[in-house]
């Protein structure tokens, strides 16, 4: 949100009363104006929600402020800043990982105050050229776990992640399916999920390639994956039928346009299969998985395009 400063609404998420008047304080000098909700439950009640910038604060109750954090920002593009105590030093990485482009703390000064009403800045032409690239994937989930934990393992690394495309392994993969269909069940909010693939083989530059469209397409909270030797899974919180069949048409788009090839030659043919939950035919996650799989058989089977499950 980047609007004037003289009717830009705040909302500060914070149970703490000391820290809510410090944030009014600060942001009320500003002209903003400035409401507070004491704790999750408020804050996602708040009619004003979406129009607002909100400032969460890590201890807010009622939530683990890092998920809500990815729930605002990935699923309703709430522009989030995140309020932390500054003990943390993993906090402003994790933060920002889970959407929120600004991490505060105590005291809240002008360039704080400024920072926070100029709202998130837009990507920069030459972050979205590098998107996509071999240097920037391959970097890709060793950057995401510097955020969360600072240096990490290497293996840890190699251990979660495809080492052809970069993207989530098969069993990590698992993992966040079940993570994210109870999170969805929790939160009722819609959970899309994409099985996109293509027939043969490709060689590990053209994987690269189609897994940087594949981001491109994709939001910081949508899950990526590889199912198989020319599968992919992804999941899409707070996401539909639409919102999953727009993302799936973009990549078919996309990997038409740049001409891409499978190892024998022959042009890429992409096919989809996408469902959505809550469905009267989803009550597990396996039930999620299958539908899409049936779904994108389907599609393979009369030569590409997109298919949805019941």
């Amino acid at each position: 949100m980047t609007g004037d400063t003289a009717t830009t609404r705040i909302l500060a998420a914070t149970g703490d009363a000391a820290l809510g008047e410090a944030l009014a304080a600060a942001f009320s000098a500003a002209d903003a104006v400035v409401d507070r909700a004491e704790t999750a439950e408020d804050l996602l009640a708040d009619e004003g929600l979406d129009s607002s910038i909100v400032l969460l604060d890590a201890a807010l109750p009622g939530a683990n402020a890092f998920e809500l954090c990815r729930e605002l920002t990935g699923g309703r593009g709430v522009h989030v800043a995140f309020v932390t105590d500054g003990a943390s030093r993993h906090a402003e990485g994790i933060a920002r990982f889970c959407g929120a482009w600004e991490t505060v703390s105590a005291p809240f000064d002008e360039d704080t105050v400024r920072a926070v009403l100029a709202g998130p800045p837009g990507p920069t032409e030459a972050a979205a050229a590098a998107r996509g690239t071999k240097e920037a994937m391959e970097d890709l989930s060793a950057g995401l776990l510097r955020d969360l934990m600072g240096e990490p393992d290497e293996d840890l690394i190699s251990a979660i992640t495809d080492p052809e495309t970069k993207l989530l392994g098969q069993e990590f993969l698992a993992y966040k399916v079940d993570e994210e269909f109870k999170r969805a069940q929790r939160f009722q909010h819609p959970l899309g999920c994409v099985m996109l693939g293509f027939e043969g083989e490709a060689d590990e530059d053209t994987l690269l390639e189609l897994a940087g469209l594949f981001l491109t397409a994709s939001r910081d909270t949508d899950i990526l994956g590889r199912y198989g030797r020319s599968t992919f899974l992804f999941l899409l919180p707070y996401t539909g039928l639409d919102g999953a069949r727009v993302m799936a048409d973009r990549i078919s788009a996309d990997a038409q346009a740049k001409g891409l090839r499978d190892i024998t030659g022959d042009p890429m043919r992409i096919s989809c299969g996408i469902t959505c939950m809550p469905s009267p035919a989803v009550e597990h996650r396996e039930q999620l998985v299958d539908l899409t799989q049936t779904a994108f058989n389907a599609a393979r089977e009369s030569g590409g395009g997109i298919q949805e499950g019941a």
